[in-house]
């Protein structure tokens, strides 16, 4: 583990025109005796150093102190200095490596829209956080659901996901297939990139599903958390029956689907401790993705969380069991997506997860969410009635994005958070999962325990070898 954090203070700057100077603020982190971490917590920018080279560092750090750096630079700039500058924590000639990159999140364009066709489903997860006895027996208007399209694709910049989801989406088919036809021939005579995608929990797929979703270039998402042993404990019907071998009995028959499909499995208690064998299990079955949503506190499992939520030092466990694993011969064409959101966040400036990004989240900015009964959600995680944005039958897109419920979830930052505000690691992490945390300024003690040790624990695996960012690479 990363030992603690050394701030280094730097001058205010009386002279802007200096060539060269450090970016401030700085912080030290000592990986092991001859590895140090030097990290810029407003960017993200980091760069390893060595014991040797932390001490030309602390020179150059003290040449600035002295307004002597540009003297003694002059053209023949230190090795050091040039590194650290392509590390984005030098600043010269008054720019940065990423000063084109905004940072800024909170635009009301979205990207991603998700469609919950029905709130009914053939199964009964005991966690499932979608299940609301309100709106179980709801089906999505076509025309509501057509009116969100329209108006998702005019507010967009040029490209849209539509995820349909549930309840289970596939007993709405039928709807599924008019709301894709409408959605193509709005987008097909221009240079819109639509995108189409849904999960589901494969109980139903057959042959007619299966040649409609290849044919439409769909994305499809499978719900299972691990072999029968596992996946049964929690996943059943509505008779307490499993679900695994119907699915998977399903799934042999479709090996082009297991190809492009992704598996997502949800972390409970029941399954945390084995999260690299159910990996390796699905690489096996043939799947080529694989990612992992932590048990949220809603719908069937808020009332029973000793039976579901998982201890958050077990999901670290198994996370870093992950890493280790990734860089294995056999994992390299195999897509590890809960490792990999972290990975992106350390090693791009170009944050793309909604949930680990520093200013807002996804939730009302490029995603939203309208539910069986045409409500608007920001996310469909958030499960708060006060945060609801509206509903489609009297609502527009572009009123209620720009609406002080939108508003105020955008308000959302690290930088109003009491715990992120001096945390070295809140422009990667983001300041946990709002929907998770309970309210716009609180923060959800398990994914910041989990946060604080995966983003240090990369940042050493990445210094001392670059096995790690060669495999997030394969995956761009």
């Amino acid at each position: 583990m990363i030992k603690a954090t050394m701030a280094i203070q730097l001058p205010v700057i009386t002279n802007p025109a200096k060539a060269w100077r450090f970016i401030e603020p700085l912080s030290i982190r000592q990986c092991d005796d001859d590895s140090y971490i030097i990290i810029h917590p407003d960017s993200g920018s980091w760069a390893a150093l060595s014991t040797a080279q932390l001490s030309v560092f602390l020179a150059l750090v003290e040449l600035e102190r002295r307004n002597r750096l540009d003297s003694i630079v002059g053209d023949a700039n230190p090795e050091l200095l040039n590194f650290l500058y392509q590390r984005g924590l030098v600043i010269h000639n008054g720019g940065t490596v990423w000063q084109s990159e905004k940072f800024d999140y909170t635009r009301t364009r979205p990207n991603t829209l998700i469609l919950k066709l029905v709130g009914f489903c053939d199964l009964a997860c005991t966690y499932c956080y979608d299940f609301r006895s309100a709106t179980y027996s709801s089906k999505l208007d076509a025309s509501l659901a057509k009116k969100a399209i329209r108006q998702a694709i005019e507010s967009s910049a040029g490209h849209l996901n539509i995820l349909f989801h549930g309840g289970e989406p596939l007993l709405a088919f039928d709807l599924l297939q008019e709301l894709t036809t409408y959605a193509e021939e709005l987008t097909h005579q221009n240079e819109f990139v639509l995108k189409l995608s849904i999960q589901t929990n494969g109980t139903r797929l057959s042959v007619r599903h299966v040649e409609y979703f290849i044919e439409h270039g769909f994305s499809v998402g499978l719900s299972l958390d691990g072999p029968a042993s596992l996946n049964d404990v929690h996943r059943i019907d509505h008779k307490g029956a499993g679900s695994f071998e119907r699915i998977m009995d399903n799934l042999q028959q479709f090996p082009l689907l297991v190809e492009r499909a992704g598996i997502l499995t949800t972390v409970t208690s029941t399954n945390v401790e084995f999260l690299p064998e159910i990996a390796e299990y699905f690489r096996i079955c043939g799947f080529r993705k694989w990612d992992t949503a932590i048990f949220q506190k809603a719908g069937r499992g808020e009332s029973d969380l000793n039976s579901h939520a998982p201890c958050p030092d077990k999901v670290i466990a198994s996370f870093f069991k992950l890493l280790d694993d990734a860089v294995l011969p056999h994992w390299a064409a195999f897509e590890v997506r809960p490792i990999l959101h972290f990975l992106r966040n350390v090693l791009s400036y170009r944050r793309h997860s909604m949930c680990l990004r520093n200013g807002c989240c996804g939730a009302s900015t490029d995603l939203l969410s309208i539910s069986a009964d045409g409500s608007i959600e920001a996310c469909d995680c958030i499960k708060d009635p006060d945060l609801r944005l509206g509903h489609m039958q009297v609502d527009d897109l572009d009123a209620v994005l720009s609406g002080n419920t939108a508003q105020y979830i955008r308000s959302r930052s690290t930088a109003n958070l009491l715990p992120c505000r001096t945390c070295d690691w809140r422009v990667l992490c983001g300041g946990t999962c709002l929907a998770k945390a309970g309210a716009v300024n609180a923060v959800d003690d398990g994914e910041c325990r989990i946060a604080l040790a995966m983003f240090p624990e990369i940042l050493k695996r990445l210094s001392r070898s670059k096995a790690l960012e060669k495999y997030a690479i394969a995956f761009n």
